[in-house]
């Protein structure tokens, strides 16, 4: 049972166990023990208490509900940008295994073509240029970061044509 997207869902989502039962189709009991034996603890509890109106801070009821929405945003920003970067980081080790096999299935495949298998010899070269192509770390490379005329921070991503565009 891989449990790490569920961990995630628990700790920085704060899905409830039962949430986690429904969606996985594990039951409670077993979601439950796996969280006590492995340690899981919710990162952002939801007690946590939004802006209240006092009196001396002179706020009516809409300024509260925006100063309170406000903060709900800026939290949900940060726990769903939290879990995006660790779904990311933990997919990157399955990715890394599935390319693994593919390659090495790939590697066993293009042993057996004959020379005379044009074709097959196509079809294998143009599978190779589809994965190196769709390579994150390749991605990564097409981006660049600086800033634009007025001072503000800027994504730079290479076009096709090997220029730079904003």
């Amino acid at each position: 049972m891989d449990t790490e997207l569920l961990k995630l869902q628990y700790e920085i989502l704060n899905f409830s166990v039962a949430d986690l039962a429904k969606k996985s189709g594990l039951p409670e009991s077993i979601i439950q023990s796996e969280i006590d034996s492995q340690g899981w603890k919710q990162w952002w509890p939801d007690d946590t208490p939004f802006a209240e109106a006092k009196e001396a801070d002179d706020l009516d009821e809409r300024e509260v509900f925006a100063l309170q929405s406000e903060q709900y945003i800026d939290k949900a920003k940060r726990r769903l940008a939290v879990y995006t970067l660790a779904k990311e980081i933990y997919l990157a080790q399955k990715y890394m295994a599935l390319e693994s096999s593919l390659v090495e299935k790939a590697r066993s495949i293009v042993e057996s073509i004959s020379d005379s298998d044009a074709e097959a010899a196509n079809k294998m070269s143009t599978l190779y240029k589809n994965m190196t192509s769709k390579n994150p770390i390749a991605a990564l490379q097409a981006i660049s970061f600086g800033e634009d005329e007025g001072g503000v921070p800027t994504v730079i991503v290479r076009n096709l044509a090997g220029r730079a565009g904003a």
